[in-house]
């Protein structure tokens, strides 16, 4: 396989015409890059140099190496950025589960303010109840999930993963005054109620 340097150097000794220059470019001794071009002559089977007096020329073989790696040194010039990018936070993709409520209330202002600092990051939200936003954070499908627990009832969270408290709300029942229903909870238990799907 050909090697991403040895590609750099044939580029710059044939733009240059001169190994010494291409060394200085590119920082290393003339005899590296001498030595690089021998390794790439070898493992192509061209003959990419014409050695002269007063310098190299490059043969057309070479000319049509240096063409045909052009793509493939530039899609490796954007990867590397795309790496830094992903390595300093510019970029990246954030896979986010809420549930409904949450959706609506929190999310809206928290992927605004991420958009903004982070223009070019991917988010990508799923909607679901806690059970199942736990279980894909879990299995790694997403990488952080809005849940919410009850205090009379905690949540057991799995191993490995860690918890952290965004805020805490009150539960308050709302019924009309006339509605005959009691306001004291035990009194509740065999009303209809209105809730997001069963078991919730």
């Amino acid at each position: 396989m050909l090697k991403p340097p040895h590609l750099l150097t044939l580029r710059a000794v044939v733009r240059s015409g001169s190994f010494v220059i291409a060394a200085r470019e590119l920082g290393y001794t003339a005899s590296a890059i001498s030595q690089q071009v021998s390794a790439l002559e070898k493992e192509t089977g061209l003959r990419l140099f014409e050695r002269e007096a007063h310098g190299v020329r490059a043969t057309a073989a070479a000319h049509r190496l240096v063409e045909l790696s052009a793509p493939v040194l530039a899609a490796l010039d954007d990867l590397d950025h795309q790496v830094q990018q992903l390595a300093t936070g510019a970029t990246g993709r954030l896979r986010l589960g809420s549930f409904p409520t949450a959706g609506v209330r929190l999310v809206p202002a928290a992927l605004s303010e991420l958009a903004r600092t982070h223009p070019r990051a991917e988010i990508q939200l799923e909607e679901g109840e806690p059970d199942e936003l736990v279980t894909a954070l879990n299995e790694g499908e997403l990488d952080v999930a809005l849940a919410y627990e009850y205090g009379l009832e905690p949540r057991q969270w799995p191993e490995g993963l860690r918890c952290h408290p965004l805020l805490r709300e009150d539960l308050v029942l709302l019924r009309a005054r006339d509605s005959g229903l009691s306001s004291r909870l035990s009194g509740l238990s065999r009303a209809r109620w209105i809730t997001s799907r069963e078991g919730t």
